[in-house]
């Protein structure tokens, strides 16, 4: 679909196989007025009402739920939050996202309390990731995705967090 991958589930049990991230598709929704089950609003320092977080099924191009975010000033990071657990190792975050028809945008996620490089894209989907190192178990690790670019809509999908190769 597009290029991108599938959805994953479950939570990290230190196998080399296993992912970290709950309904990182975005398919199932948490209760009533929520985001995903496991996802949270993520604002950076900025207020809650200067951006727009939600799940969406308006993008163009896939037709699926997805995460929609739109920042609605300068400075405002909108995004959504989890937290996972990770064993020692060297773990991947591999994440899609596209910006609205004809716009462009920066997306950015961080991992286990580091940030991972920004990424400038369009309106094709395009893989947003890096590789963190943990070196004792994390029951409580975040990840955060976001855009902090105001006034365009920026959708993410198809996330995950697998051992690195």
């Amino acid at each position: 679909m597009f290029g991108r991958g599938t959805p994953t589930a479950g939570l990290a049990s230190g196998t080399a196989r296993s992912n970290a991230v709950a309904n990182g598709g975005f398919e199932d929704a948490g209760p009533p007025g929520s985001l995903a089950a496991g996802w949270s609003p993520y604002h950076g320092e900025r207020a809650a009402a200067q951006s727009h977080i939600r799940l969406d099924r308006s993008n163009p191009r896939s037709g699926e739920r997805a995460l929609l975010v739109r920042p609605a000033v300068e400075g405002a990071r909108a995004g959504a939050q989890t937290t996972i657990k990770l064993g020692p190792g060297r773990w991947e975050l591999r994440a899609w996202a596209c910006a609205d028809v004809g716009q462009k945008a920066q997306v950015q996620a961080q991992l286990a309390g580091k940030e991972l490089p920004a990424l400038a894209i369009g309106d094709d989907w395009a893989r947003l990731g890096g590789v963190v190192d943990v070196e004792k178990p994390l029951a409580g690790a975040s990840l955060k995705l976001w855009s902090a670019t105001p006034q365009v809509r920026v959708w993410f999908d198809d996330v995950e967090v697998v051992p690195a190769d």
